[in-house]
This record gives structure tokens, C-alpha cells and sequence, in this order.
């Protein structure tokens, strides 16, 4: 008989949470220039990556793999881009080389001098499960983000910073178990933002289950 797959321990090092998506955070961190350039998705991306990462050193924010996922993107920004152009024929240079759906995290590692790869996903209302599947197929030191503007269809804004076990006794830390004998419904947002957020200690999708042990 073979032998049940051991569970993967995850450690949950930071969370991030941005609740009020209509309103763009502080982002005194960038520079003005930089800064008035981003979107409303593309400050929130930069808010939650700063406050995980912000007093960590340099030798390991340099080289930091990034999950980044959004259902939508910059649905927003493109609309306005192809709105001027119907009205007037001509479009922003500088507008529309930041309306692409990788632009956030794109950005966020040039501001950081981070190195490493990054990865964006959309995959509709499986993005939070997809994206956070991706998450823990990843190994060492990891940055996951899902962001989606406020108006689109299941909008939050979440990070956090995760690792793989052992970790320091402040950590948070996960099981990654096999996924329920059943086949559940997508995982929403919602559902991530209330495991990672302490408020739900279990999290089930078609692929994996997470518990929390602390």
C-alpha cells in the first residue's frame, strides 16, 4: 500500500492587508516622479511589497521571487488608454507602457533592485486559488500578493511573505495537506483574506488544504 504524501510545513512569516481599495496608501517610500505614475493597483502592489519587505536587508529583498496575482489588472487604466484614443486618435507613451497586466510587479522590482523572477497570474475566479498553489510549489524566501482594484469582482488586497519551515518563533506557521476527498468550490478572496488574517484556520481548495498550527 503506498504511503500517504507527508504534509509540507509552510511557514507564514508577514501579512499584509489593504482594506480600503478606493483609497490609494502612503507611498512616501517612492520617489514623487515614480510615484504619480502608478495606479491605483499598482500603489496598493507597492504598499503591500513595502510593508513585508521594508526592514529586511538588501541581500535578500534583491533576490525575492514574487507572486503577484489579479483577476482584472489594469482593467481601469486600459479602459481610460482606449477611451482616448477613441476620443482623439493619439495615446500616452507613458500611460500605456504601464497598463499591462504585469506592470505591477514589473515596477515594484525595479524600485526594489529585485533581481529575481516574478510571476503574474489570472486564471478568473480560480486566480486566488492558482495564485497561492503557485505560492507553495515555490521553496525558500517568497513574496505572494493578490490585488484587484475596488469595483471588480471578488476586490481585495493581501500579502504576505512566506518561507519554508523551520522558522523563528514569531512565525506563523501552516500545513500544507493534501486536498479534501470532495471536490470543493473556488476558493474567493474573502476566504484568503480570513486564513491569512487569523480569522479562519482552515483553507480548502481543489489542489491543497492549509491549516493553521498557531
Amino acid at each position: 500500500m503506498p504511503l500517504a504524501p507527508r504534509p509540507t510545513p509552510l511557514a507564514i512569516r508577514r501579512v499584509a492587508h489593504w482594506p480600503d481599495l478606493a483609497q490609494k496608501p502612503d507611498l512616501s517610500f517612492v520617489p514623487p516622479l515614480q510615484r504619480r505614475r502608478l495606479s491605483q493597483l499598482q500603489a496598493i502592489a507597492f504598499h503591500l511589497a513595502h510593508a513585508l519587505t521594508a526592514d529586511l536587508p538588501p541581500s535578500l529583498t534583491e533576490h525575492l521571487p514574487i507572486i503577484f496575482a489579479s483577476r482584472t489588472g489594469e482593467d481601469t487604466l486600459s479602459r481610460r488608454i482606449v477611451a482616448d484614443f477613441q476620443a482623439t486618435g493619439e495615446v500616452s507613451p507613458a500611460r500605456f507602457s504601464t497598463s499591462v497586466y504585469n506592470a505591477a510587479p514589473g515596477l515594484y522590482s525595479i524600485f526594489a533592485h529585485n533581481t529575481a523572477p516574478y510571476t503574474a497570474i489570472a486564471a478568473g475566479a480560480d486566480t486566488p486559488a492558482c495564485s497561492l498553489l503557485e505560492a507553495l510549489m515555490a521553496s525558500g524566501p517568497r513574496l505572494w500578493i493578490l490585488a484587484d482594484e475596488p469595483g471588480t469582482p471578488d476586490a481585495c488586497a493581501i500579502g504576505a511573505l512566506l518561507d519554508d519551515t523551520p522558522a523563528p518563533d514569531d512565525a506563523l506557521h501552516a500545513l500544507v495537506l493534501p486536498s479534501a476527498p470532495t471536490p470543493t468550490e473556488p476558493i474567493t478572496a474573502a476566504d484568503l483574506c480570513a486564513f491569512f488574517l487569523g480569522q479562519s484556520q482552515c483553507l480548502r481548495a481543489h489542489a491543497f488544504t492549509l491549516c493553521r498550527t498557531r
